[in-house]
Formats: C-alpha cells, sequence, structure tokens
C-alpha cells in the first residue's frame, strides 16, 4: 500500500511546471485513496453502492487456529480481519472439536458478540451469520475450552467473508 501524501496548493498553481514527483504524488494519492492509506480521504459507500450479504468470495483464511485449555478462561481471538468498507457480509467457518473435549465460539464485530454462542463436543459444526460493520471494524472468532495444556481439541478454520458484489480485504491474522 502506498501512502497518502499531502499535496499544497501552491504545487498545483497554474503557473507552476508539472513535476515528475507531483504527478508521482497524484497517481500515489489516488492508489492511497483506493486501498485506505492512513490519511487518505475515505470512500463514501454511496459511491460505490453499499454491500449486502450475498454469494460472492471476498476473503478467505483456511488456516486452522487450535486452542488449548489454557484458554479455557474466557472468550480468546482465534481469527480475525479488518473491514475495508461499510456494509453487511455473511461470515462463514468451521468449528471443529475433538471427541472428549467442548468448547465454545462466537463471532464478534471488534468486541460486541454476534449471535449466539456455539458449543461442540466431538464433532464438527458450519457456522454463517450475517453481520453489518463500518470500514475498520474487526470481525474476528472467539472462543473457550478445547482441551488439555498443549494439545488442541477445538479449532476453527476456513473463514470466508461474502457479499453482493466483490471488494477487498485486509487481513490482520
Amino acid at each position: 500500500m502506498v501512502d497518502y501524501v499531502s499535496i499544497p496548493d501552491a504545487q498545483i498553481n497554474q503557473d507552476r511546471p508539472v513535476t515528475k514527483s507531483l504527478m508521482r504524488a497524484l497517481r500515489d494519492n489516488l492508489l492511497a485513496v483506493i486501498s485506505g492509506a492512513l490519511g487518505a480521504p475515505r470512500i463514501q459507500p454511496e459511491a460505490i453502492g453499499g454491500f449486502t450479504a450475498g454469494n460472492i468470495l471476498l476473503h478467505t483464511n483456511a488456516a486452522a487456529v487450535g486452542m488449548t485449555n489454557a484458554d479455557s478462561t474466557g472468550m480468546q481471538e482465534w481469527k480475525a480481519t479488518r473491514v475495508q468498507h461499510d456494509g453487511t457480509y455473511r461470515v462463514k467457518f468451521t468449528f471443529s472439536v475433538n471427541a472428549g473435549y467442548g468448547a465454545t465460539c462466537q463471532l464478534y464485530v471488534d468486541d460486541v458478540a454476534i449471535g449466539t454462542p456455539t458449543t461442540a463436543n466431538g464433532n464438527t459444526v458450519e457456522i454463517s451469520n450475517d453481520v453489518t460493520v463500518q470500514w475498520g471494524q474487526r470481525v474476528n472468532i472467539r472462543g473457550n475450552g478445547g482441551g488439555a495444556p498443549g494439545s488442541s481439541g477445538a479449532t476453527v478454520s476456513n473463514l470466508r467473508i461474502y457479499a453482493n458484489k466483490p471488494v477487498s480485504f485486509g487481513t490482520i491474522s
């Protein structure tokens, strides 16, 4: 991602020459706005039309993240991604718990729990929730339980985010 650079009015005065550095700044600033760089103006959702939950895959993180009994004292974050555009998205993931272990997981937007917690014991559950988020918010999966210290009795994998049209996401983990 490129940085956003403020261009003073004096550099774009009608009597000033067009320089290589000015042209580079103009080019890079456009890319910075599109990619949501720090300090860049934000593209308003109305300009690109809002997003609604749909079946177009926008983001995937297939890696499995395991949990141990050391995580059983509270809801610990397992996976997360940051949203780049306002809208409603469909979030799906796989929650697996080995036989003999009990664990719970739940979807969060920032620090707010979404829906109800899912508890599993010796089975695999495919979880799907439609969530409304704003630019910069973190969609994350948290859980607790899962087995003896050092073991991975519970895992979250295959995090996927869908919408009604293409858009990019920034991966956190």
